[in-house]
């Protein structure tokens, strides 16, 4: 959807009308519709007084997949979509050609420097062949992190929607989006 018109449908829908659409669609391709106003830019920021700021996870990406209530999935989309944080998801290519010990390390790699361009493509190619795989590299890179962080809490919802809708792009980005990009202190 271009970005007027994501942002002009966030804006100019109602509670009742996303309910509905909910109800007809299912919830997952509603959500996915609405996947790039989900996302923040970055989770981490530094003021020009050194200040570090940390940003919290959208609740949706926590909550979302647990809720069967069209209305509270409705009232969540239009209580925590940010369209001034909006982030264009255009198509994640493959890495075909890669074998899987090479793309396990890979993405472990990128995940852990949170460079998230290379992270998207080397999990898509990890997930499509060996999904098994894919989560398990998952649940140990977030094990890395800081016991307090909802990491552990978003792989398991993203790990829900993934069973759910097999394999949804924007979701997918949404998800992985969060996990590599949230700093931890490793």
């Amino acid at each position: 959807m271009k970005k007027a018109e994501i942002i002009k449908k966030f804006r100019d829908i109602g509670i009742a009308e996303l309910e509905q659409e909910i109800r007809e669609r299912g919830k997952y391709k509603v959500f996915s519709e609405f996947a790039e106003i989900m996302d923040k830019r970055s989770y981490f920021t530094v003021s020009v007084e050194g200040e570090i700021r940390r940003k919290k996870v959208n609740p949706i990406l926590l909550e979302f997949p647990y809720e069967e209530n069209s209305k509270i999935l409705a009232k969540m989309i239009l209580e925590y979509g940010a369209p001034e944080e909006r982030q264009r998801i255009h198509p994640i290519e493959r890495f075909s050609n890669i074998e899987i010990p090479v793309l396990k390390q890979k993405l472990m790699t990128t995940l852990a420097h949170q460079n998230f361009e290379y992270a998207k493509r080397y999990a898509k190619e990890l997930f499509l062949r060996q999904e098994e795989t894919f989560w398990k590299l998952l649940y140990t890179f977030v094990e890395l992190g800081e016991k307090e962080s909802q990491k552990r809490e978003v792989l398991r919802a993203f790990q829900v929607c993934m069973k759910a809708v097999k394999y949804d792009e924007r979701l997918f980005y949404l998800y992985l989006s969060f996990l590599t990009r949230y700093r931890d202190n490793y």
